[in-house]
């Protein structure tokens, strides 16, 4: 091969389209113009709303896992390990969510 022929390819040239100035145009407006707003039906809402979780079922699930994974033929430390790391973080959120109460409130619902 010829070093012209490698430094001007003759190919190189060839192209399967040149934009004009308007699609060049056109598409920057497009990609810049807002979204149409989405139409609102009640109708068509499927979002789910999902029930709370307490801290106490959240601790009552997560030592039900891990009792499964102990129980299983095949060792699984590393499952094992990440819940004792949930229940740990879970019963951290527990103890923060607890509000102390002044002690007068302990006389009136004796």
């Amino acid at each position: 091969m010829e070093i012209h022929n490698l430094l001007n390819y003759p190919n190189e040239e060839t192209v399967a389209s040149m934009p004009t100035d308007d699609d060049i145009t056109k598409a920057i407006i497009e990609q810049f113009q807002p979204s149409p707003l989405p139409v609102d039906n009640d109708d068509d809402d499927d979002s789910q709303e999902f029930s709370v979780v307490t801290s106490g079922e959240a601790l009552e699930m997560l030592s039900k896992l891990q009792l499964f994974w102990t129980q299983q033929k095949d060792n699984y430390p590393a499952f094992v390990d990440s819940i004792v790391k949930m229940n740990d973080i879970v019963h951290h959120l527990h103890q923060n969510s607890l509000k102390q109460r002044p002690i007068t409130s302990y006389f009136h619902h004796n």
